[in-house]
């Protein structure tokens, strides 16, 4: 028989559908042959997906954060990190936004553009070519604020 191709692929189910020509002493006949097979492919592929980071650490500066991370460990060769996706919230993690820091494979970031004043909470995921893995646990939160300098004048 050759090989057919999956007519559905949707929502973890594959079906494959063929129509089979038999015949026997009675005549011809055709047989319509379906096989379906569900799957939970996320399940499947999640096995190469990265590890969460760990050890995360946040270190508020002027309007901005210094992340830095350990990469996960036991990641596969055929799957390297490519990317890391950093996300932080100003209401404790209810909800997130992801930082645009462009593609990098270094395991620190400095995330600008947020609020003095306020205080911030981060997470990071690696990214490999099957996708996303696991964010690691929040960070400890830190609030930017503006530096300050003091200059001393001396009078003799």
């Amino acid at each position: 028989m050759p090989a057919k191709k999956i007519s559905q692929l949707d929502a973890g189910t594959a079906s494959l559908t063929d129509v089979i020509p038999a015949s026997n002493s009675s005549g011809t006949a055709t047989s319509k042959l379906t096989l379906q097979s569900v799957l939970n492919l996320e399940t499947r592929w999640s096995v190469f997906l990265p590890g969460a980071p760990t050890g995360l650490t946040a270190t508020a500066g002027n309007a901005q954060a210094l992340l830095s991370w350990t990469a996960p460990t036991g990641v596969l060769a055929q799957t390297p990190i490519i990317d890391y996706v950093v996300q932080y919230s100003s209401n404790s993690g209810s909800t997130w936004t992801t930082f645009s820091d462009g593609t990098s494979t270094a395991t620190s970031a400095t995330v600008t553009g947020l609020t003095n004043g306020t205080a911030y909470v981060f997470r990071v995921a690696a990214v490999n070519g099957v996708g996303t893995g696991a964010y690691t646990a929040a960070s400890s939160s830190v609030t930017p604020s503006p530096s300050v300098s003091v200059s001393y004048l001396v009078v003799a």
